[in-house]
């Protein structure tokens, strides 16, 4: 007999649910869309390669990479929250995943290390960082944000504060002030005077081209103190790591169009990278396939490769099943019947297809083929593969999934 219920009548469709992690989806979600990350293979390797190096058996930083869609922006700002909740949230978390609840060592070992002391830093997009210089600034003006934030020190020789220092002492203000009357600076600069640009590095927020204007006019006038190079942004680090007796994790999604942007400068990168051997610096990239960065016989670039770990985000087919059916949740009231039909009609209705897309999709678990329900495993697969075929991705399926043009969608008929 058919059954003329509609899908919506089995399942809760995740509102919050965003087909990309960025700044704009992040400021959306509700505090704890995090949890909803399911731990695949891949996200749990990150998270023993994370231990491995915050315990300092790798003296190396990590960088995570995968092609579009596979969900590496979601794993890495997951990887942010569980360094900086707290431990009743991030037990929680680990209590909600079966993956997880075989890996109590590795919760144990992080919970460790995060009682020592871990500073968590965020960054998204790099396309607008055209120097080292630029670098070097992003750095540490978010990074000071966290620390600020946290209360804990956050250095006295700050790179902008280095700056404002340097302007207010008197005689510097004085000649700061004659070079802004040069035609070449009063042409460049919106402020006219030493205090004007002294209260608009104090206001904070956007200073990049009032920063790119001070170090422009400081190249070209000579005046080395208000230089910033990689020295001094480590001198910084190193003091702030030694200060507060913490370690620091920065990490930074969507970072592939700095090397395509700084292609001839990656020396100064290196050396920021390379603080990892004397400190515990984490500078981890987020960035779509490395391959497609550079070539193989770029020196330089596989200098820069050797100081990562690499952490490879995939999503083949037995893991986009997993996270298909783990996608599907079922009303609580409404899970009965739901399992009546998955073990009854609808499951005898596809034993054959089930089998033979477990065949192909190397899925050993008869569970996660139920779990998709009610996408026939074939059209799960060609929806999958399609989705690749045409350079799109398997964030194409969580689309379809969450689509209100299919939960209105008669069940079964």
């Amino acid at each position: 007999m058919a059954n003329s219920n509609k899908y919506r009548e089995y399942f809760d469709i995740d509102e919050e649910y965003f087909p990309q992690i960025n700044d704009s989806t992040i400021a959306a979600a509700s505090p704890e869309f995090w949890t909803r990350t399911y731990p695949h293979y891949t996200f749990i390797e990150m998270l023993n390669s994370m231990e491995r190096v915050l315990a300092r058996q790798e003296k190396r930083s990590l960088w995570i990479e995968g092609a579009y869609g596979t969900g590496k922006s979601q794993c890495a700002y997951t990887l942010k929250k569980i360094l900086e909740v707290p431990e009743d949230e991030l037990r929680a978390y680990w209590d909600r995943y079966e993956p997880l609840k075989k890996k109590t060592d590795l919760l144990e070992k992080l919970i460790g290390h995060k009682q020592k002391g871990i500073v968590t830093a965020y960054r998204y997009a790099s396309g607008m960082i055209d120097s080292p210089r630029d670098l070097f600034l992003a750095v540490q003006e978010t990074l000071k944000a966290s620390l600020v934030s946290a209360n804990l020190y956050a250095g006295e020789n700050t790179l902008k504060e280095s700056v404002i220092a340097w302007i207010e002492e008197p005689s510097h203000k004085m000649f700061f002030d004659a070079l802004l009357k040069k035609s070449e600076w009063a042409a460049l600069f919106s402020q006219s005077s030493a205090d004007e640009v002294l209260n608009a590095l104090r206001k904070g927020g956007e200073i990049k081209t009032l920063m790119d204007n001070i170090f422009r006019l400081a190249d070209k006038e000579g005046i080395t103190a208000l230089t910033i190079d990689s020295d001094r942004l480590i001198a910084w680090l190193i003091d702030i790591i030694d200060r507060n007796n913490v370690k620091i994790v920065f990490i930074w999604d969507e970072f592939s169009d700095y090397f395509r942007n700084n292609r001839e400068s990656l020396s100064e990168f290196q050396k920021l990278a390379e603080l990892v051997n004397l400190k515990p610096f984490y500078f981890i990239v987020v960035t779509h396939e490395s391959g497609q960065l550079f070539t193989t016989a770029d020196t330089t670039w596989t200098k820069v490769r050797d100081r990562f770990i690499p952490v490879h985000i995939a999503l083949p087919d037995n893991i986009a099943f997993e996270l298909i059916g783990h996608a599907f949740n079922v009303k609580p009231v409404a899970k009965t019947d739901w399992d009546t039909l998955v073990d009854g009609d609808l499951g005898s209705r596809t034993n054959t297809s089930r089998s033979k897309v477990m065949a192909v999709a190397k899925i050993d678990n008869p569970q996660v083929m139920k779990d998709i329900m009610p996408l026939h495993p074939m059209a799960a697969l060609l929806l999958k593969n399609i989705a690749s075929a045409f350079k799109s991705n398997q964030r194409s399926m969580f689309d379809f999934i969450k689509s209100s043009n299919t939960d209105n969608v008669k069940a079964f008929q």
